[in-house]
């Protein structure tokens, strides 16, 4: 009779989710304060931060160590905080890959929402209609210009291509 070995669980899988709000609200409190933007410029201490993006010392230092866990700033032996190659690419505005507006409006448009699920599964109703012009005119709206930045270059690269290929008898 081969022998069995029980799996231990536990709740350690579960537990991982119980914070799976924060790194975007992490990252939408950056954005908001021009963290990233700021640090495109170079690394500096917290100090200087602080005094050019007018935050709290002890806010601004949770916030970035926050950030550092989560591998989007990197803090050297000085205490100078500066951008990990990631977050230089997609999370300072007015680069062409800017992501960060769609943590904007994740947080602004849906976060609220999403906290309504458990009334939405009791009535069977959503909470609100975002697919009708009243309220959904707006909220496209935004949606369309925040994520516009991130499928610039894919939808340029495809109106280069040719729509079809043409031999001797056919085009596809």
């Amino acid at each position: 009779m081969a022998a069995t070995c029980a799996t231990q669980i536990t709740p350690e899988r579960i537990m991982q989710f119980t914070f799976g709000f924060a790194p975007p609200l992490i990252i939408e409190a950056a954005i908001r304060h021009r963290v990233f933007d700021v640090l495109d410029q170079g690394a500096k201490i917290i100090e200087e931060l602080c005094a050019e993006i007018q935050t709290s010392r002890r806010g601004l230092r949770a916030l970035l160590n926050a950030l550092v866990g989560l591998e989007l700033l990197a803090k050297d032996d000085g205490g100078r905080y500066a951008l990990t190659p990631e977050s230089a690419a997609f999370l300072v505005r007015g680069k062409p890959a800017f992501h960060g507006a769609f943590f904007l409006l994740a947080s602004e448009s849906m976060l609220s929402e999403w906290a309504k699920l458990h009334d939405i599964v009791r009535s069977g109703r959503p909470e609100k209609h975002i697919n009708r012009e009243q309220g959904g005119v707006p909220f496209f709206r935004q949606f369309v210009e925040d994520i516009f930045p991130i499928h610039y270059a894919a939808a340029q690269r495809l109106g280069e291509a040719p729509l079809w290929r043409c031999n001797r008898r056919t085009c596809v």
